[in-house]
């Protein structure tokens, strides 16, 4: 009996694990292809690579890594690389903010205040807080809220089809 009860734990565990693994994995796609849509002021992009930052989600980076090794965005190679404090979030076009990070994301925002940094978070409802993008789960499938009032602030230009494809939040 007590080993039936070891073996449904290990099948549930396994469970959570693949789908939490299936949604970053759906979450660097979506990252990947946001760059598709926006465009960085050309004198913010400081050197020749476009910097994915990841803040608070080793997972996250290794999710992006294989997804966009060798891909450019117009000339610049892409780069995934993990960031520890708001000094590093400067060298990046793109931060990816973990769910344990979101209580800092105010003060990142702030610390961002007029730079074009494209912030991301992993959790609903942070637009509000100064995140330009949230991921959402509705109905069981992700997506993603996206506020035009913050990317505007950044200076960061939407193509308008990508509006189309997430909740707008202003």
């Amino acid at each position: 009996m007590k080993s039936r009860y070891i073996t449904l734990l290990l099948v549930l565990t396994v469970g959570i694990e693949t789908a939490v693994a299936q949604e970053e994995r759906f979450m660097s796609l979506y990252i990947y292809n946001f760059t598709k849509y926006l465009e960085w002021p050309v004198e913010t992009i400081k050197n020749t690579e476009f910097i994915i930052g990841v803040y608070g989600n080793s997972n996250m980076s290794k999710e992006l890594s294989p997804l966009i090794g060798g891909k450019k965005i117009g000339n610049l190679s892409i780069k995934v690389k993990d960031v520890s404090n708001a000094g590093d979030f400067k060298n990046c076009q793109i931060v990816f903010v973990a769910k344990e990070k979101t209580p800092e994301i105010k003060s990142l925002a702030q610390n961002l205040s007029g730079l074009s940094v494209l912030m991301i978070s992993e959790k609903p409802g942070f637009c509000s807080d100064g995140a330009h993008i949230c991921f959402v789960l509705k109905n069981g499938n992700l997506n993603f809220e996206i506020s035009k009032s913050n990317l505007t602030k950044s200076h960061i230009s939407a193509n308008s089809a990508l509006f189309s494809l997430g909740t707008i939040i202003n």
